[in-house]
């Protein structure tokens, strides 16, 4: 498999985690030292374990749960680049 294919199954793999809802598999995804910005906060969150947080604390207070996501961005994410 080329490095193009690897990046589409990786990120395939990463969306199909994240419509279900399936927190292991998703934050398995990233590296333990990666970095991750949302324009809702003022700083960057400089580690998983700080998404984590987040992601728990959107869970516990605000009740987020994603629900039937996913097929749009698998199809995208499939689509060759023109």
């Amino acid at each position: 498999m080329n490095a193009h294919d690897q990046v589409l199954n990786a990120a395939a793999e990463l969306v199909s985690a994240f419509a279900r809802n399936d927190r292991e598999a998703y934050f398995g995804a990233f590296s333990a030292d990666a970095s991750f910005v949302f324009y809702t906060l003022e700083k960057p969150l400089l580690s998983r374990d700080a998404y984590q947080v987040l992601w728990d604390n959107w869970r516990i207070e605000d009740g987020f749960e994603l629900r039937g996501a996913g097929m749009h961005l698998k199809q995208r994410l499939r689509q060759p680049a023109g």
